[in-house]
């Protein structure tokens, strides 16, 4: 099977109107693509055979004629992906690209390429794995300094603000709703001064909603050690 390689040296514009020329194409294996046009910074058109219809990108068509030195459809996928059969024919059809049985590969950059050359960067290619280690990334970053810098849950005898954070994230991990939670008043004190594991309590008055939708007021009794930690919890109705 004949190779392809770049012809000639097509700046952007001259790329995009040798495509609004055709308005066919045939693949190499004999695949015929017909309805093609230019919609916008689109290609469009249909595979005759099946009736399937293709969207491909101008600008990376471009790219790919600027930057693959020998063109396959494995060459244009990293540009063209899922697309790459009439991306070639579209190629072969504009006379972007010729034959190279007998030629050399020219090795040289095309100097009329204006638009940014470069494939997709892996963000690009797998958006969501890239999310997911940015996520992950912060979770584990926070997780580090809160065990390096650890907020202080008991200053001076009394439970502090942390303390009352950490009781809310009690309550929530028990309540059907979570999201429905609103907060309302809190009162502190020491449980037992001589226990090591229920040293101090928050008493604190919240509401939620419950399986019928309807808002429900509640009351929470939150132990926590010597430290400050949630050790217990209890939840009344009223």
């Amino acid at each position: 099977m004949p190779y392809f390689i770049k012809n000639g040296d097509l700046n952007y514009s001259e790329f995009v109107e040798a495509i609004k020329k055709i308005n066919s194409a045939t693949s190499i294996t004999g695949i015929d693509y017909t309805d093609i046009q230019v919609v916008g910074d689109k290609v469009v058109g249909t595979r005759a055979s099946t009736n399937n219809h293709f969207s491909i990108s101008l600008k990376r068509l471009y790219e790919a004629y600027c930057n693959i030195l020998v063109f396959t459809t494995a060459d244009l996928k990293p540009y063209v992906n899922r697309v790459q059969s009439p991306s070639l024919a579209i190629l072969r059809a504009i006379n972007a690209i010729k034959e190279g049985d007998d030629v050399q590969p020219d090795l040289m950059t095309n100097p009329n390429c204006d638009v940014v050359i470069s494939k997709e960067s892996f963000g690009e290619s797998y958006p969501w794995l890239k999310k997911f280690l940015i996520t992950f990334f912060i979770a584990g970053l926070i997780m580090l300094l809160s065990q390096l810098f650890p907020e202080s849950k008991v200053e001076n005898g009394r439970l502090t603000d942390a303390a009352h954070t950490e009781a809310v994230m009690a309550i929530k991990s028990q309540i059907n709703n979570p999201s429905s939670y609103e907060g309302g008043s809190w009162n502190d004190a020491v449980w037992d001064s001589n226990s090591q594991t229920k040293r101090y309590v928050l008493k604190h008055n919240f509401t939620c909603k419950n399986s019928f939708g309807e808002r429900v007021r509640h009351m929470a009794f939150i132990y926590f050690d010597v430290k400050g930690k949630p050790t217990d919890i209890e939840i009344l109705e009223y």
